[in-house]
C-alpha cells in the first residue's frame, strides 16, 4: 500500500508531507461535501491555515489531492 501526496505550486514538499498527517485524523474530514468532490469515496479535508484537499483510495492505496489557497 502506498500514500500518493498531490500538490500545487504555492506548496512545498515539506508542507505537503506536513499535511498527510491530517490525512488520518477523522475529525478533519467534512463528510457533508463528499458530493461535490466529483470522486466517488472522496472526502473533503480543511486544514488550520485553510487549505482544502480532497483524500481518497485508490486501487493502490490513499491519495491526498492538495488544492490552492
Amino acid at each position: 500500500m502506498q500514500i500518493t501526496i498531490k500538490y500545487p505550486d504555492d506548496c512545498t514538499e515539506r508542507e505537503a508531507a506536513l499535511y498527510a498527517e491530517g490525512c488520518f485524523t477523522l475529525c478533519q474530514h467534512d463528510y457533508k461535501r463528499k458530493e461535490a468532490t466529483g470522486k466517488k469515496d472522496a472526502t473533503v479535508m480543511t486544514f488550520r491555515d485553510d487549505r482544502t484537499a480532497l483524500f481518497y483510495r485508490n486501487q493502490t492505496g490513499y491519495v491526498l489531492e492538495l488544492l490552492k489557497k
